[in-house]
Parts: structure tokens; C-alpha cells; sequence
């Protein structure tokens, strides 16, 4: 059986992981810097997209794993919780702090 390129090469998981971590956060920055931050809404991806009602979601637990630094899930007012959880969250927090 072959083996994986991440197996044959020690440490390329960890890179590729740095590397994703970087665009994210570069991707965010242009966004600040473009003041494309607000406005936006991910409602359809949560609804349309996956062929649910915004009624699925009364009185349910919402979680956005990967939700970046915007306010994903405001659009759900009608569920019980709602969670936006990311890896890079402290990093969006200095980013927005910082204003760039």
C-alpha cells in the first residue's frame, strides 16, 4: 500500500496547517482594510444551500465551526444558542482591534 505524502514527509501536516493559517489571516486583513467585514450574511449557507427553513433552526443549538472574525449567526435570533467557534479566534480579535 502507498503511503500518504504526509506520512513520507515529517512535518508537512504542520506546515500545510502554518500555511492555511497565514492566508486565512491574510484573507481577513484585506477585508478590514476593504471594509468588506459587515454586510454580509450567511444565512443562505446555513438554509438554501443545505435545503433547510430558518424555522429548523427554532429553539435548536447553532454551531459555526470556522465561522471567522464576523458575526456569522446573528441572522439566527430564533435559536436557543448560537456558537461561532475558529482556531484563530484570538488572532481576528487583534486584528480587529488593530484595525488592519
Amino acid at each position: 500500500m502507498r503511503s500518504s505524502l504526509r506520512e513520507r514527509i515529517p512535518g508537512l501536516s504542520g506546515l500545510w496547517a502554518r500555511l492555511a493559517r497565514r492566508s486565512e489571516l491574510r484573507f481577513w486583513r484585506r477585508a478590514v482594510a476593504d471594509g468588506r467585514l459587515e454586510g454580509l450574511s450567511r444565512e443562505e449557507i446555513f438554509t438554501t444551500h443545505v435545503g433547510l427553513d430558518r424555522a429548523f433552526y427554532a429553539a435548536k443549538r447553532v454551531l459555526d465551526i470556522g465561522c471567522g472574525p464576523r458575526r456569522e449567526l446573528d441572522w439566527a435570533e430564533m435559536a436557543a444558542e448560537r456558537v461561532g467557534l475558529d482556531p484563530l479566534a484570538h488572532r481576528y480579535l487583534e486584528l480587529l482591534e488593530s484595525g488592519r
